[in-house]
């Protein structure tokens, strides 16, 4: 957390992904004490240290904390933490060390189990920042340098074999942790320049690094030259990942610079009359209360125009070491300790009371957002791309071929194209029967469409057969001409057109789509069309084929949109009411 916020990253969407590891680090500190208590001289020696460091955590976490929690309570609203409070925390962190020190441990790991159990945020958790930021970064932190370069010797790098394959053994760690990182992020779909920089970033543990590899020092664990190799390594890497951060990160857009390509946003303007108003309030304190519930009630809250308000009560990130937007809920008051401000209760109650007495209907939802003033808001529109509506996205592609069923799957997609944030691409396959082609619907794909197609030919002559599928074109040609006249001249519709003399020719044109749909809609019955002689359609799973029919089941068989494919199937019930 430390490094994220010298490279100003800490709320950022890549800095809140990346201290997601602190439960890694978590863990890694609760080995290192484990061994540390192991390595006295017996095993009832060590056995005893371990029980005795134990019991000081749960002394910690069970009578301590409890302790501080009730301090916090005593302190009127409004009032800072009385400085006793704040001198008798620092004067324990000594005393926390010393006892974990006197039953076996390190004399570090006191203060840490401290910072731990204290409440983080404010009242608390903030005014210790305050009071002990300063004289810690400007003075004990220069100081720590100070002792870390008077213990750095450069002269002991005599044998330079052996600080090049140490130097190549520790860069080659740094690596195998990039790639694995970088591998697994790209598994999960992130993109490949965010994979990179958590790689990097992941790399980088700041000050940590130092106090480590300082007490290995100061326990014999590595000599001279090897503490000499790390350091070098560890300040060789920080300077790598700080420059490559600062020229490859570049966060999303926000809104107030996005253009209209990037991002569709709506605006007052564009916002229909007869729908939901939202807005975004963000407050720092309870003066700025009255006037927004002001604001709010004079924007003229109506049954057919209701207002949605998300109030965010912003707090300065100090005591804490990640960001939060935590959602309030009075009913539900243990999530609200969490924040550990009783002012945002008061702010957030009151809201909560304006909507439910508002002279229109007011919808509140309330957050509190503790974060960094420097970077709030980033989250703040982050919070706001995933609270409004005009922010949906959703990509469909549609395979329509001719038939009742794809004209169901058709009509469906006129209804999506109304709404302004569904983008679709209807690809039209048209089947050119070359002459003397001839289809055999009889031994291939026999599903329930197939046989559907039997009965209703069952009985009926050639000339018949011929006018229902005449009529059946016709019907396609209409409901296509019809969509395409009803969206023309609306960017989220593409169509496309294809002629296609064989089976390989329709899925070379389906694989011609692009990977990044959302939705691909296709209908059932593709009967005897599909199984043109010359080129069969690739082995198909029969069952499948009954209830996919066979495009859908040519889709979920093949490596078609690189594996990953949501995929609706229509197929109509019953007889068509024509009117």
């Amino acid at each position: 957390a430390f490094a994220l916020d010298e490279l100003n990253l800490l709320t950022s969407e890549l800095g809140q992904l990346s201290l997601s590891s602190l439960i890694g680090d978590l863990l890694q500190w609760l080995f290192v004490v484990t061994v540390a208590s192991f390595k006295q001289g017996s095993t009832t020696q060590a056995v005893a240290a371990f029980a005795s460091t134990f019991i000081v955590i749960l002394i910690c976490i069970y009578g301590i904390r409890p302790a501080l929690l009730s301090i916090i309570k005593k302190i009127p609203q409004g009032q800072a933490v009385d400085e006793v409070y704040v001198i008798l925390i620092l004067l324990g962190a000594s005393l926390m060390g010393f006892v974990t020190d006197f039953v076996g441990s390190s004399i570090t790991y006191g203060p840490i189990i401290l910072g731990f159990i204290i409440p983080g945020g404010p009242p608390l958790g903030s005014i210790l920042v305050e009071k002990a930021e300063c004289f810690v970064m400007e003075i004990l932190l220069p100081l720590f340098f100070i002792r870390i370069g008077y213990e750095l010797d450069v002269s002991s790098l005599r044998n330079w074999k052996t600080s090049v394959v140490l130097a190549c053994i520790i860069f080659v760690g740094y690596f195998a942790k990039f790639l694995g990182i970088f591998v697994s992020s790209i598994s999960f779909k992130l993109r490949p320049r965010t994979a990179f920089l958590l790689g990097l970033i992941m790399n980088n543990k700041g000050i940590i690094e130092f106090i480590i590899y300082f007490r290995w020092k100061k326990y014999g664990y590595i000599d001279e030259q090897t503490f000499a190799v790390l350091i070098f390594s560890s300040l060789a890497m920080t300077a790598i990942i700080a420059p490559f951060t600062g020229m490859l990160y570049k966060p999303r857009v926000r809104l107030a610079s996005s253009s209209h390509k990037q991002i569709r946003l709506k605006t007052i303007q564009t916002t229909p009359r007869a729908s939901e108003f939202r807005v975004i309030t963000c407050l720092h304190n309870e003066e700025n209360v009255q006037s927004i519930i002001s604001l709010l009630e004079a924007s003229n809250p109506t049954e057919i125009s209701p207002i949605c308000a998300y109030v965010i009560h912003l707090v300065d990130l100090k005591g804490s070491s990640a960001p939060a937007l935590i959602p309030f809920n009075a009913k539900q008051k243990r999530i609200f300790k969490l924040s550990n401000s009783r002012s945002s209760n008061h702010i957030l109650r009151a809201f909560e009371n304006y909507s439910r007495n508002s002279n229109g209907p007011v919808i509140v939802q309330a957050f509190t957002m503790i974060a960094p003033y420097i970077g709030m808001h980033e989250n703040i529109c982050r919070g706001t791309r995933r609270m409004n509506s005009s922010y949906f996205s959703y990509n469909v592609a549609v395979i329509f071929i001719g038939g009742e069923d794809d004209r169901e799957a058709l009509a469906l997609a006129a209804r999506m194209s109304g709404h302004a944030e569904v983008s679709l691409c209807v690809l039209r396959i048209t089947l050119h029967c070359k002459k003397g082609a001839e289809f055999d619907s009889t031994n291939k794909h026999k599903g329930r469409d197939n046989c559907n197609h039997k009965c209703k030919c069952k009985g009926k002559s050639k000339e018949e057969e011929e006018e229902e599928e005449e009529m059946e074109k016709l019907m396609d040609e209409a409901l296509y001409d019809e969509f395409k006249i009803k969206n023309m001249g609306n960017a989220c519709v593409v169509c496309r057109e294809v002629v296609a003399d064989c089976s390989a020719q329709v899925m070379d044109a389906i694989q011609s789509l692009e990977s990044n749909y959302d939705l691909v809609m296709v209908g059932r019955s593709r009967h005897q069309a599909m199984e043109l002689n010359d080129i069969e359609m690739p082995p198909l799973n029969s069952k499948n084929t009954e209830h996919l029919g066979v495009i859908g089941d040519a889709l979920v068989s093949s490596e078609l949109f690189e594996g990953w494919l949501s995929l609706l199937v229509l197929h109509r019930c019953g007889r068509p009411v024509h009117k």
